[in-house]
């Protein structure tokens, strides 16, 4: 959208007391409306209906009293329950309206209690957020002013001005310039550079947080390699999948690969120089006999991928056919997703060998394949 010079308003809602919130009986009409059975309905309700609580400070303990609202804290049940219950809310705000993307219309992006609507204009937004509003009131649901912004996406007027807001029913939501959605930083600008700066200071944080285990001589080199791939290195790689980084950011996160690894080699005596010097970078390669966390985003991507394109039916797949109508900007424009699959592909099929990612791809060479129409294969 943002290449294309499309402008996107997206709202990020957050509920207050979302879990203690929710209204019971209402709970219990919803499950009835999605047909689940009675029996069901009954058990859920004897877990919930005539339930105590004592408050404990310090010594004293309070009287019980009874609790009429809200899912248990803690109950495996309760995420499900919520999940219906937040159907049922998006179900009533029966949006046809949204950000235009070819020939569909997004106008809501949901997961458990994180929602975006989104519009081509504030309007739009505004009238989405009160048929959400209106909705969530009938569950017991009420928006957090304060965690609740919004921001705007536009390739020409990139200005952030402080103290813009919107008012929706008499609340109000701050725009910002950037915001995290699922745990990846979106900015007004599109900008990529920020997302992956900001993992690589997440993961340095990790990294000297367990620096004295790396680098102990009483643990082996197997665990300590073990420590970096299950705290180190997923921590840096979440959402990699969608990523389109530019060769200088491959750079840093290989370098920051390495500087990871020669704390956990350690040192080497040179028997030309007869002195202890730091691993190059094809010898600790050599030791740790791992792709380098470049391929490894590479591959994360090819599975995504692949992933994407067999949901044909979900709304993944529409964004990846659907391309916004507009033309792009002049110059050399900025690394797309989609090019980067097809980089990937297309240097497979130059070299003649399928990835093991690609092996994992049904239909890869007749549908996957087949989604690359403007790349030439064979050239």
């Amino acid at each position: 959208m943002w290449e294309f010079d499309k402008e996107v308003y997206t709202l990020f809602v957050d509920f207050e007391k979302a879990y203690d919130s929710i209204h019971r009986p209402t709970l219990f009409k919803i499950l009835r409306e999605f047909n689940m059975p009675k029996n069901l309905i009954n058990l859920i309700k004897a877990t919930m209906e005539n339930s105590e609580i004592k408050i404990k400070i310090a010594n004293s303990t309070s009287k019980p009293f009874k609790v009429t609202s809200g899912l248990r804290q803690g109950d495996a049940l309760s995420p499900i329950l919520f999940n219906l219950v937040l159907e049922k809310v998006v179900r009533d705000m029966n949006i046809s309206e949204g950000a235009t993307l070819g020939q569909s219309k997004i106008g809501l992006l949901a997961y458990a209690d994180d929602i975006a609507i989104l519009g081509d204009n504030i309007e739009i937004v505004k009238i989405h957020c009160k048929k959400l509003m209106d909705a969530a009131n009938k569950v017991g649901l009420r928006i957090n002013e304060k965690k609740t912004e919004y921001m705007k996406l536009n390739r020409k007027d990139r200005t952030f001005r402080h103290g813009e807001s919107m008012i929706v029913d008499g609340l109000i939501f701050q725009r910002v310039p950037q915001f995290k959605y699922l745990g990846v930083l979106l900015t007004q600008d599109n900008e990529l550079k920020i997302e992956i700066s900001k993992r690589m200071q997440l993961a340095n944080n990790c990294y000297f947080g367990v620096g004295t285990l790396l680098k102990s001589r009483s643990i082996s080199l197997n665990l300590k390699i073990k420590i970096y791939m299950t705290l180190i290195r997923p921590v840096v790689l979440y959402g990699s999948e969608i990523w389109a980084p530019r060769k200088i950011e491959e750079i840093k996160l290989d370098t920051f690969e390495r500087k990871i690894l020669r704390r956990i080699y350690g040192p080497c005596f040179d028997s030309r120089t007869q002195e202890w010097r730091i691993r190059t970078n094809e010898e600790l390669q050599n030791l740790f006999q791992r792709p380098c966390i470049s391929n490894e985003i590479k591959k994360r991507r090819l599975l995504w991928a692949g992933h994407a394109w067999r949901k044909k039916d979900a709304m993944i797949n529409t964004v990846i056919r659907e391309e916004p109508k507009g033309k792009r900007p002049l110059g050399r424009p900025r690394l797309r997703w989609e090019d980067c699959v097809k980089k990937d592909v297309k240097g497979h099929k130059r070299s003649g060998n399928r990835t093991e990612e690609q092996h994992k791809i049904p239909g890869y060479e007749t549908e996957f394949g087949a989604w690359l129409p403007q790349t030439n294969l064979d050239s």
